[in-house]
């Protein structure tokens, strides 16, 4: 945290001598406190059940970690209001600043920004798997993009993004994005019911000079893309488990189990210019990548740090990536309101992690009665990160409820909510529903099909509201999902 900025910003407000002293002194209590509970929570945030072979991702992300510079800008907005006054604490150079301090900064999106964001680091529960390896060349990589390290160089010799051929069907459910290394070439194909879907896109490997590599060629034709399919399914034998083979080691099971670090679920095994059979891996540990590799014959593992660093100028396109917040602008004035009554909450909860939130209200009755307007439904919220074009979604509440709502000439505003709670789930939305027959089974009948129209249908909100290059939302361990194509039965 650079506290001069945050003084100097304080100073240009212009209090007085008695007034200054007074801010910065509470300032630095605030900031050291809030501090000392970030450094508590993330000691006591490690789960002890560690990983296991299938994590759900809500287990994943329901250990948040605090982002300081969020209570950083929290506690200058305090310490502004008490001792100069509430105005100037949304005016101005301190609005300017608190709002820069708690942006939705999404991270780098180049293929190897994006791969070394902390944020992004976090939210995956594996490390990317190895494609390929020999003494020469490393390949890794997954949704954001492919990396070819060369490991005689120590350094990245190319990059493909995956973004750009619509190649993002990994941890996936259905569809499955695959990589293979034929010779001096790299194949990217998404396969889908034992067969390829789409075109393969082939890269030459020998251009790598640490660029982002061009498409060599593409194509459809029947032949190729059977033989490319029967490769690859030869080529899956080359994987183990890695849990399954290394968890019972203690040389390395630490680094694996600790929930900290990140590690490719699977391991690559290969054979060097001797013969010998090794096992390898990815291994995240401190945002700092490593290459573990296992050799049978001895019986040893060996530690290789990777330079993750780009230096040519022809990939360095490392801008951050800044979302904005969600914005209702639909043509349901009840909606609008109750979105406006909950995005205080929603901001409470998200915007200190710096991700976007985005609601996906599946409605399921509304009813004018007497003075009162109800709406009831299943209040979505979603948080994600961006990943290239694609929202991966890093959380999700429900919500089901009943919203009392007043008229105000055009508009509305919310003046009781009736929700269920998780202890009495089914007890209150009996009670909210019960002047309405049939409402209570709608309730409790998930319709899925509904919930991901609503979902999809703020989703293209967001994304015409600000005019962005995103094309699909994922959730871990299910198939990318066109934002804009049509929804599956």
């Amino acid at each position: 945290m650079n506290k001069k900025i945050i003084k100097d910003t304080l100073d240009e407000l212009n209090p007085t001598i008695e007034q200054s002293a007074q801010m910065w002194e509470r300032l630095s209590k605030t900031v050291a406190q809030q501090e000392q509970i970030h450094d508590t929570d993330e000691k006591e945030s490690v789960n002890s059940d560690r990983k296991e072979e299938n994590r759900d991702i809500d287990k994943k992300t329901s250990i948040k970690k605090l982002n300081p510079l969020a209570t950083v800008a929290a506690a200058v907005a305090v310490v502004v209001i008490t001792f100069i006054g509430g105005n100037i604490a949304t005016d101005g150079v301190m609005y300017a600043k608190i709002k820069e301090l708690l942006r939705f900064n999404q991270g780098k999106q180049d293929v190897v920004g994006s791969m070394t964001n902390k944020q992004h680091i976090e939210k995956d529960v594996y490390a990317q798997p190895v494609y390929y390896l020999d003494e020469n060349t490393l390949i890794f990589g997954a949704l954001r993009g492919v990396v070819i390290y060369d490991l005689q160089q120590d350094t990245i010799g190319g990059i493909i993004d995956t973004i750009k051929i619509d190649c993002v069907y990994y941890n996936s459910d259905e569809k499955n994005t695959c990589i293979l290394k034929e010779k001096d070439e790299l194949l990217i194909f998404n396969t889908e019911h034992d067969k390829i879907v789409g075109n393969y896109y082939a890269y030459d490997l020998n251009q790598c000079k640490g660029q982002e590599l061009p498409i060599a060629k593409s194509g459809n034709e029947d032949v190729l893309l059977i033989k490319y399919y029967d490769l690859w399914k030869k080529h899956r034998l080359n994987y183990v488990d890695t849990h399954k083979s290394f968890s019972h080691m203690s040389e390395i099971s630490e680094k694996i189990l600790d929930d900290d670090n990140r590690y490719s679920a699977t391991s690559y095994v290969w054979k060097d210019n001797t013969g010998k059979e090794n096992t390898s891996f990815l291994l995240i540990e401190k945002e700092k990548y490593n290459l573990i590799t296992y050799n049978a014959a001895d019986k040893k593992f060996t530690y290789r740090p990777l330079n993750m660093e780009i230096s040519s100028l022809e990939v360095q396109k490392n801008e951050s990536v800044e979302l904005k917040r969600f914005v209702y602008n639909g043509k349901n004035p009840a909606i609008k309101a109750i979105y406006e009554y909950m995005e205080p909450q929603y901001r409470e909860e998200y915007e200190a992690f710096e991700q976007i939130y985005i609601p996906a209200y599946t409605i399921y009755k509304e009813v004018e009665i007497e003075d009162e307007y109800l709406v009831f439904g299943n209040f979505y919220i979603y948080s994600y990160l961006l990943t290239g074009n694609v929202l991966e979604s890093t959380h999700g509440n429900e919500m089901p409820a009943c919203f009392h709502l007043k008229k105000d000439n055009e508009n509305y505003r919310v003046v009781r909510v009736d929700v269920a709670q998780n202890d009495t789930y089914k007890k209150d939305i009996k009670q909210f529903t019960r002047d309405y027959p049939g409402l209570y089974k709608t309730f409790l009948n998930y319709d899925e099909k509904k919930n991901n129209k609503a979902r999809q249908e703020y989703l293209q909100m967001y994304v015409q509201t600000y005019d962005l290059d995103i094309k699909y939302y994922k959730d871990y361990g299910w198939d990318s999902v066109p934002i804009f194509g049509e929804l599956a039965d």
